[in-house]
C-alpha cells in the first residue's frame, strides 16, 4: 500500500499502532525506533518533539502506554526527563492468546479455513513478537462450513425473539452426514433458541421445541440450512428446564441429554473422586466416606447419569433413585449379553 504523502493528522493513529505492532513489555521503543519505524512503514518523516507530543495525547486519551525516564542535563546544563523505552500494554498476555489460540485450534466443530482465520486475528491483538505454532493440517471431522452462519442466525432469533428453523444432520454407514427425514423428506425444526454452550469440546444450541416441556440440545456442527423465522419464539417462562441459571442447567447435564433431571446418590471409589468433579463440577455432596469409597449426592439429568454409572461401573454404584439403578442395570445386563459366549468358554 502507498502510504506517501500522509496528512499529520494520522501521525497519532500511526504512532499507536506501531506501538501495538512492535513493541510489548520485552521490546520497548525508543522515540528514535518510532521514528525510523514511521519513516519505514508510512513514508512520514516526524520528528521526537512530535512523537513525544503524540505519545502524550495518545495517553492522556487512555492508552495504556507504559514508558521509563530519567534525568539528564541538556546543553544548558539543566536537569530535564527524558522519558524512553515506550510500549501499549496489550490487552490479553501471551498466556491468554495460547490459550485462546489452542482453544481454537482444537476445536473439532470449526473447519479449519475458519480455525485458521481465528488464529491470525487472535495473533493481531499480540505484538510481532507472539510466536504461536500449531498443525491444523487434519480437517475436522464432517466440516460444516455453515457453523458461523448458523451461530449467526441463532443469535439474531434470540435477539428478534423469534422462531429459527433448519435441518438437521446425522452420519450415516458410508461415514458420511445425511439430514434426518421426516415421511420421506428432509425434517425442519422449528425451535425457539434459548443459549449456546460449550460442554466437552462441542458447541450445543440451547432451544425449546413445540410439544417438548423440556428443552433440546442440537450440535451446532450438525445445524443446516439455518433461517430465521417471522414467528415468535416460545416464551422461556413455559420453559421451567433451563430457567435463568445456565451454568448450573450445563453442570446439570454432562452429556447434553435430554429429559429430566433427578438427585441422585452414587457409592464411587474414592480413587475416582476427581472425576467425579471433572464431569459434575462443585455442586456436589460427599458423605458416608471410608477409606475406599465415597457416596455422592448430585443433581443431574438421569439419562446422563446412567451413561456415567455405566461409564465408571467399575468404579461406581448407582443406589438411588430407584429408577436410576435400574436403568444401570439393564444397560450393564445388555452390554454383558453381548459377550455372554466369550465368558463361558
Amino acid at each position: 500500500m502507498n502510504y506517501s504523502n500522509q496528512p499529520k493528522k494520522l501521525i497519532i493513529l500511526n504512532v499507536l499502532e506501531i506501538l501495538r505492532k512492535y513493541s510489548d513489555e520485552n521490546h520497548p521503543l525508543s522515540q528514535k525506533q518510532i521514528s525510523d519505524l514511521l519513516s519505514r512503514e508510512y513514508g512520514m518523516n516526524v520528528n521526537r518533539k512530535a512523537i513525544k507530543a503524540n505519545l502524550s495525547c495518545l495517553s492522556d486519551f487512555g492508552c495504556d502506554i507504559e514508558y521509563a525516564s530519567r534525568e539528564r542535563k541538556n546543553a544548558r546544563g539543566e536537569l530535564e526527563t527524558v522519558c524512553t523505552g515506550f510500549y501499549l500494554t496489550h490487552d490479553f498476555s501471551d498466556e491468554e492468546l495460547h490459550f485462546l489460540c489452542d482453544a481454537v485450534r482444537f476445536s473439532t466443530d470449526v473447519p479449519a479455513s475458519h480455525r485458521r482465520e481465528l488464529l491470525r486475528k487472535i495473533k493481531g491483538l499480540s505484538s510481532v513478537y507472539f510466536s504461536e505454532k500449531g498443525d491444523l493440517s487434519r480437517p475436522s471431522p464432517a466440516e460444516n462450513k455453515q457453523f458461523f452462519y448458523t451461530l449467526g442466525v441463532i443469535r439474531e432469533a434470540m435477539d428478534r425473539g423469534n422462531l429459527m428453523t433448519f435441518h438437521y444432520a446425522r452420519r450415516g454407514a458410508d461415514s458420511k452426514p445425511h439430514l434426518k427425514e421426516k415421511s420421506g423428506a428432509p425434517a425442519v425444526y422449528a425451535a425457539s433458541p434459548l443459549s449456546t454452550c460449550m460442554k466437552n469440546g462441542r458447541c450445543y444450541l440451547i432451544a425449546a421445541v413445540e410439544g417438548r416441556a423440556d428443552a433440546l440440545h442440537f450440535r451446532i456442527d450438525r445445524i443446516r440450512d439455518a433461517a430465521l423465522s417471522s414467528s415468535p419464539a416460545k416464551p422461556a417462562a413455559r420453559l421451567g428446564a433451563l430457567g435463568s441459571d445456565l451454568s448450573s442447567y450445563v453442570g446439570e447435564h454432562p452429556y447434553m441429554c435430554g429429559g429430566e433431571s433427578v438427585t441422585a446418590i452414587i457409592r464411587v471409589d474414592a480413587l475416582i473422586i476427581n472425576d467425579v468433579f471433572d464431569w459434575f463440577g462443585e455442586n456436589v455432596t460427599l458423605f458416608n466416606k471410608t477409606e475406599s469409597t465415597v457416596d455422592v449426592r448430585v443433581r443431574a439429568n438421569e439419562t446422563a447419569l446412567k451413561y456415567w454409572a455405566v461409564q465408571y461401573c467399575s468404579y461406581a454404584e448407582a443406589l438411588s433413585p430407584a429408577s436410576l439403578r435400574d436403568a444401570v442395570s439393564k444397560t450393564l445386563a445388555f452390554g454383558l449379553s453381548k459377550y455372554a459366549k466369550d465368558a463361558a468358554g
